[in-house]
């Protein structure tokens, strides 16, 4: 427990605490006219009093500063329980349930974690502005006496709220107010907030996953921390078990497949297939499909809105994880959470393909990645990764492998030095052309090439012409969106000794303090070309070597 000092206690408070001197009265027997005159003449019944009345004054502020030591102990030890994030020692829990009215019940839990006894403290719920919606109708604020709650002692307390549809968001904290004479100070605890949206209504029912039409389907991909965190069992191996009851409140399940009931109204109720899975050994991939568009759209958005609360919890502090959302429409709050991406990458053994596929291994945006390569990908690592041994002349025979992927990344290259002429043109046009071709004629709609700074179909130079024109004839496939990058010299250590590319990086890394013209590394175009494909730009688009340098530094996984 931290140690206060006689500063720290009074820290908050209005200069107008200083109480003033108690002074004796100017009468005959006062201290100074009594001992000038005659002190045998002192009347000691007023010294008396006068010393009991100091004596009382100091009790009373005695007291005062264990009872303000107290407070400020109680919201110290209570905010520093939220850093840990472990279950048994959380302040707040809450549980809602739906009633027959309409109404919501919610059950709120209080548990004084502290070593001070908590005396007249309230607890007060009120409708947070963060979701995007009008509650001028609603009844929401409350304020509910908590009495005494000794150290280690939980109470629950229940609060009706008549509401409107879900979602919505409730902010819960904890108030004591203190009072000496005219001077008011408040102590305020924040406690966590509570997201109440469709999904707390969900039952699970007995029925058969065939039956259920599951046209409809999106993917989450959720950290296990955050399973941990809402399962209040941190560091521990999360299983699909662990990630039902978490998310969707549902306990000892042995499958990966659950089907629940949603009432969206007194009419109609949502059916909804649930399907998990571990996705590498940090990651859950949770699968959800839906009998419609309305009832997908609905129930996934209401997830992630749900989960973008939960998520603001692994900070020190849940209201500051959630304040980015108060200025945002429902748009694009549905934007931050987009259903994850799907992608093949051809290229990968390469130098910019061998760290694209280390970001995409940690990558929160891609949920399945197929690599189309001549030899195994040692960085592909957990269940994302689909390997596929090809021959670029054949590259035809791999149409199941990306049909109806998201994105298609492309990194293939070499060098005349090192292939001849022939094979350098067999590589970096035909072997390119042919992975385009695949990814056109299976459905993907996006098509990221990493190029070369002044590419040019006219250029009188075999590297840039070949370049050049494979850009041209990419673009004539017109993909829904088709992205350059150009990059300058590329920093990057390859097996293979290419001297221009070592006296360059000596010749322009000074030039590179002043201006971002002139390289970048590898690791900086495979970060740009992530980034590219999470733009709701169309058409092509060429990314040149300041542009990459500057997407690069904006990248997060």
């Amino acid at each position: 427990m931290t140690e206060c000092s006689d500063d720290d206690i009074f820290a908050d408070f209005d200069d107008r605490m200083d109480t003033a001197p108690i002074q004796l009265g100017d009468s005959d027997d006062s201290f100074d006219e009594g001992f000038q005159k005659n002190p045998s003449s002192i009347d000691e019944r007023s010294v008396i009093e006068e010393y009991r009345k100091l004596k009382e004054e100091s009790k009373r502020i005695d007291e005062l500063a264990v009872q303000i030591k107290s407070l400020i102990m109680i919201c110290r030890e209570m905010e520093e329980c939220y850093t840990k994030r472990i279950d048994q020692s959380l302040t707040s829990f809450g549980e809602i349930r739906y009633l027959h009215d309409g109404s919501i019940l919610m059950l709120v839990t209080i548990h004084n974690i502290t070593s001070q006894p908590m005396i007249d403290w309230t607890l007060s719920v009120h409708l947070s502005s963060v979701f995007p919606r009008s509650f001028q109708s609603a009844s929401f604020c409350q304020s509910i006496p908590l009495g005494t709650l000794l150290p280690g002692v939980r109470k629950s307390f229940q609060c009706h709220l008549n509401c409107e549809e879900p979602p919505f968001l409730l902010n819960l904290s904890l108030i004591r107010e203190f009072q000496l004479d005219d001077i008011r100070k408040v102590f305020k605890v924040e406690l966590d907030p509570i997201s109440v949206t469709f999904w707390n209504q969900a039952q699970m029912i007995q029925r058969k996953s065939s039956e259920l039409n599951t046209s409809f389907s999106s993917s989450i991909r959720l950290p296990n921390s955050l399973i941990n965190l809402l399962s209040g069992s941190p560091d521990t191996i999360v299983s699909i078990a662990q990630v039902f009851k978490a998310i969707f409140k549902v306990s000892n399940i042995q499958d990966d497949t659950i089907i629940l009931c949603i009432p969206c109204n007194a009419t109609d109720n949502f059916f909804v297939k649930i399907t998990c899975a571990k996705d590498g050994t940090a990651h859950h991939l949770v699968t959800i499909g839906t009998e419609s568009s309305r009832s997908h759209t609905l129930l996934t958005q209401h997830l992630r809105l749900h989960l973008i609360v939960e998520m603001s919890k692994l900070k020190s502090r849940p209201a500051k994880g959630i304040l980015m959302l108060t200025e945002m429409d429902a748009v694009s709050v549905e934007e931050l959470f987009k259903t994850m991406s799907t992608a093949f990458v051809v290229g990968a053994t390469g130098a910019v393909g061998s760290e694209l596929v280390k970001l995409l291994a940690d990558s929160t945006k891609f949920s399945k990645v197929v690599l189309l390569a001549r030899r195994s990908v040692d960085a592909a690592t957990g269940d994302k990764f689909v390997q596929k041994t090809v021959d670029f002349e054949k590259l035809e025979e791999n149409s199941e492998d990306v049909r109806n992927l998201d994105v298609a990344f492309c990194a293939l290259g070499t060098t005349r030095g090192k292939s001849g002429p022939d094979g350098f043109y067999k590589v970096d046009h035909d072997y390119v052309m042919n992975a385009a071709k695949l990814a056109k004629e299976n459905g993907v709609k996006q098509f990221v090439l990493v190029s070369s700074g002044g590419a040019d179909e006219t250029s009188r130079f075999l590297y840039m012409k070949t370049k050049g024109e494979v850009e041209k004839e990419i673009g004539e496939l017109n993909f829904e969106k088709f992205v350059i990058m150009r990059p300058g010299l590329i920093e990057t250590k390859r097996q293979e000794f290419r001297l221009g590319e070592v006296v360059g990086c000596v010749l322009l890394k000074p030039l590179k303090l002043f201006s971002n013209r002139f390289s970048s590394s590898a690791t900086e175009i495979a970060q740009a070309m992530i980034n590219a494909t999470q733009t709701d730009d169309t058409g092509k688009h060429i990314w040149d070597n300041v542009k990459i340098v500057e997407e690069a530094k904006l990248y997060s996984a």
